[in-house]
């Protein structure tokens, strides 16, 4: 009688199409045909409580109409309550949509008439085998400041009813239900609001840091980008009489600042959404072109069926590799490798700084939220390099630009195009390497 219910949000970013439809439930298991199975099963594992209503149906001394009329009761019953949890939009408060109150009342008022009708038949005792039920409709459809005072109020009343038709030995044996039953359901719900509570806050700071971390992004890179572009027409325009060659090579630079420009805009501004692997692979592909790099790209759909269930950290981690490559790698290719468990994304560009930024932190939190794993190696040294750079540059060593230093650079004190491989691993790689051979998609497509 606990079922993980999702929530409603309030008026000010619910809509019709969420009662209607699934998104508000996509978050519950199995979700299928506007029903969430999940919730169901979970909730049908307690009809054990109406076995007592049953066998009062069963063994009572009932005429063949009034038995008839309890047993649709009591299906309909069961009926209406797994199919609420299995459909009805849960939890409501006092900034949800009239639309939401109005299902949810209607719901409970289905319920209670079926009680009350069962009363009318059975008994008052009848109503301590659905108490459970109707504590649980309250509990896990309302705020606990809301729904503890109504359940208290359900346990009297059902209380009462059943002394007065059973007396004080039939609440005694009807105990069980009334209390047994309807404290589980009331420390089970508040479990689950405690959980949710705290879900939606670590949603809300995520979604705090990403959008400040953005706005940071889209000041910084237009700030110096429009500088740039404003400074080098103004030059353009001194020089267009006095030195046309001079003006054109100006007029290159603002335009190649502007790709650059498009392209860091359009990696920052894809950081808001959470698209799926494939629409990351396009994106990135799209960022790359602007940018006047070469990228080497598996088929999005292959790489999709690669990623499995690491996709969306593989998708946080290709836009913020992509994104670097972009702005400061000044690379000529960029080339993508998906296998089961492990993305890589290798640049032939001027190498790693040696310094995580708030978008490798905060990529680095993620994966390791993921069970997984961040690695920063310094590649494809040339001919005297004092370091091979095959060794992982973990994000979490903080190495500065001196540390990196000396792996970086050749006898001469020359920097070499050394590239940055960035690495994400999770868990599935090992379960890869169990199983056996995993499939494997490269950068196929040069763009």
């Amino acid at each position: 009688m606990s079922p993980t219910t999702p929530h409603i949000p309030s008026a000010s970013s619910t809509s019709a199409g969420t009662l209607a439809g699934s998104p508000a439930r996509g978050r519950g298991r199995g979700v299928r045909g506007g029903l969430a199975w999940g919730n169901m099963l979970q909730a049908g594992i307690w009809l054990i409580f109406l076995a007592y209503p049953a066998y009062l149906i069963l063994r009572g001394d009932l005429t063949g109409g009034e038995r008839l009329l309890a047993s649709a009761t009591l299906v309909l019953f069961a009926l209406a309550y797994l199919l609420g949890f299995g459909r009805i939009p849960l939890t409501v408060d006092e900034g949800a949509e009239r639309a939401a109150w109005r299902i949810l009342v209607a719901w409970w008022a289905l319920l209670i008439g079926c009680g009350l009708v069962l009363a009318a038949v059975l008994g008052g005792q009848a109503l301590a085998g659905l108490t459970p039920y109707y504590v649980a409709a309250i509990m896990f459809t309302l705020p606990p400041r809301l729904g503890l005072p109504l359940a208290a109020v359900i346990v009297l009343g059902t209380t009462g009813a059943a002394a007065l038709s059973a007396g004080p030995q039939g609440v005694l044996y009807l105990s069980g239900a009334l209390y047994i039953g309807s404290g589980m359901v009331i420390v089970s719900s508040l479990m689950e609001h405690r959980e949710r509570g705290r879900r939606q806050t670590a949603e809300a700071l995520q979604a705090a840091r990403e959008r400040e971390q953005v706005a940071r992004d889209v000041h910084d890179l237009l700030g110096h980008s429009l500088t740039v572009i404003n400074l080098k027409a103004e030059v353009a325009s001194r020089l267009l009489a006095s030195d046309p060659e001079a003006a054109r090579a100006e007029l290159e630079q603002i335009s190649r600042t502007s790709r650059t420009a498009l392209a860091e805009v359009r990696s920052t501004v894809t950081r808001l959404r959470q698209p799926d692997f494939a629409g990351q692979i396009r994106a990135a592909a799209r960022a790359l072109e602007t940018a006047g790099v070469r990228a080497e790209l598996p088929d999005p759909a292959a790489a999709q069926e690669a990623a499995g269930a690491d996709a969306t950290v593989f998708s946080w981690a290709l836009r913020e590799a992509v994104t670097n490559v972009v702005r400061h790698a000044r690379a000529g290719t960029c080339r993508v490798t998906v296998t089961r468990g492990l993305l890589e994304v290798a640049d032939d560009g001027v190498g790693w700084s040696g310094r995580c930024g708030d978008g490798l932190q905060g990529l680095s939190r993620r994966i390791a939220e993921a069970g997984g794993r961040l690695e920063i190696l310094a590649a494809g040294h040339e001919e005297g390099a004092s370091n091979s750079g095959d060794e992982p540059i973990q994000d979490d060593e903080a190495m500065t630009g001196a540390e990196l230093g000396p792996r970086l650079h050749d006898g001469s004190g020359a920097r070499p195009a050394v590239g940055t491989v960035v690495r994400v691993r999770t868990t599935s790689q090992a379960a890869a390497s169990a199983d056996g051979p995993a499939g494997q998609t490269t950068g196929g497509q040069s763009r």
